[in-house]
């Protein structure tokens, strides 16, 4: 295969309708406490993503697409970058979130194939000219269903997605860019669950998520109180489905991607939920 633009679109693409993006392993070693991470060795991301097929959160996805591209002979390089989620950026929280540069024939494509329901189907091109400008923006249409816009900023850069209507900010990458190398980039998954501040995809959401060839599926479970809902996008058409309970969500999963949350993470909330249904004196019901 050759280590141009339209090898690269293929392999993207390819990879993010065939291998789910989902937070369970950061849940579990949170509830394991301190000095538990996510492994992310070539052995072990092999057997979980392709073997396995559970697939896995942004520093998993993103670092088996790092050694696929790289053996392929692509120039890419790991770069650490802020999730905003149309929120405000907040300078005392690290990066917690890893995507890929790619260069081709002194051209930039950013590659995230790990950003749960809006991971990003195809390699989006930077413009290099305009990295470090004043004030710069450009509109990319991919198809349809998605459309993302990149504000060029002196000190950063920052990626959105076209949704509901507006234009909601996914992340920031500061600039001059940061590369990371390999032992950085393991070090920023293992600092990751020591940020003492509140960080909502290791501490208040599970999220699992998979691009389709006619759009996209992704399930947001809040932890605590519950909440619990289905997103299916197909041809610019949005339906959500609400789920009452965490094992209602957990077959219909199963049913949809062939995944199952694991059993410690649903019995963390059944017992928050046991607990504040009994404050507010509301019968429990786990739905089994």
């Amino acid at each position: 295969m050759k280590s141009d633009l339209n090898s690269l679109k293929k392999i993207v693409n390819n990879f993010v309708t065939k291998i789910p993006y989902q937070n369970f392993g950061i849940h579990l070693n949170r509830i394991k406490g301190k000095g538990n991470y996510v492994d992310l060795s070539i052995e072990t991301l092999t057997q979980r993503l392709f073997i396995d097929n559970i697939g896995g959160m942004c520093y998993e996805l993103s670092e088996i697409m790092y050694h696929i591209l790289n053996d392929i002979g692509f120039e890419v390089k790991r770069i650490g970058v802020y999730p905003l989620n149309d929120k405000p950026y907040d300078s005392s929280i690290p990066t917690t979130h890893n995507i890929l540069l790619i260069e081709i024939n002194n051209n930039l494509f950013l590659v995230d194939v790990g950003y749960g329901y809006n991971t990003i189907r195809y390699p989006i091109k930077l413009d290099c000219s305009k990295i470090g400008s004043d004030s710069f923006n450009e509109i990319i249409f991919k198809n349809t269903n998605e459309s993302y816009k990149i504000d060029y900023k002196k000190e950063y850069i920052t990626l959105s997605q076209w949704e509901n209507n507006k234009w909601f900010s996914l992340y920031r990458i500061n600039i001059p860019l940061k590369f990371l190398n390999q032992e950085e980039a393991f070090k920023a998954n293992i600092d990751l669950m020591n940020i003492p501040k509140t960080i909502p995809i290791r501490d208040q959401f599970l999220k699992i998520g998979i691009q389709t060839d006619l759009g996209k599926i992704g399930y947001n479970i809040k932890i605590n109180p519950f909440e619990g809902f289905k997103i299916i996008t197909k041809k610019g058409q949005q339906q959500i489905i609400k789920f009452n309970c965490i094992n209602d969500i957990n077959q219909n999963l199963f049913k949809e991607l062939n995944l199952k949350i694991p059993y410690p993470i649903i019995q963390e909330i059944d017992l928050l939920i046991k607990a504040l249904n009994s404050i507010i004196k509301i019968p429990y019901t786990n739905c089994r």
